[in-house]
């Protein structure tokens, strides 16, 4: 049970596990195992949300950091010198795509604690960022009416499609990668 409203939740992709943010508490419910883990963070959480794959870590969005928690309960923190908005993890978790408000989208190899090369920031909310299964390539949305292709190792854009409106979220279609 949560004894407070719940600010953010996150289903994992095989909709065993639940995770419950409120305030800076958060509780991972799996139901399979039929436990649950309630740990605190130093600050409120600003959002959370899972990975793709199978027992995918948690990744925590919090005012001056990101935490990826395994499900052991081992954690990675990463720092940033400006607000973190919104955290994404590749399919495999392998990386960390971070937008932050001053509107940079950094990438991180979790594996390694390295960065990718640098994307270039137009100086708008990077509202989503997606990857593509073989994480080569990665759609970066923002509210500045855009979506941007980019080749994640290489560093390079691979497309631009300007849009009318803010774009909140884009696929890739498995037959173009």
């Amino acid at each position: 049970s949560v004894d407070a409203p719940a600010t953010y939740l996150a289903l994992d992709r095989e909709g065993a596990r639940l995770a419950l943010a409120s305030g800076s508490n958060i509780t991972i419910h799996a139901w399979q195992e039929n436990t649950s883990q309630s740990f605190s963070c130093a600050s409120p959480v600003s959002n959370i949300n899972f990975g793709e794959g199978a027992g995918a870590p948690l990744c925590i969005t919090l005012p001056d950091r990101v935490l990826v928690r395994q499900p052991g309960g081992a954690t990675t923190e990463y720092t940033f010198n400006s607000t973190p908005f919104q955290s994404f993890l590749s399919p495999s978790s392998r990386i960390l795509g971070t937008g932050l408000f001053d509107g940079r989208l950094l990438l991180w190899d979790t594996t390694t604690g390295e960065r990718f090369p640098r994307i270039p920031r137009n100086g708008n909310l990077v509202y989503n960022a997606t990857f593509s299964e073989d994480e080569n390539k990665i759609i970066i949305t923002s509210f500045h009416r855009s979506a941007m292709a980019w080749h994640v190792d290489l560093g390079g854009e691979i497309g631009h499609m300007p849009h009318n409106d803010g774009i909140t979220r884009a696929a890739f279609r498995p037959e173009f990668g």
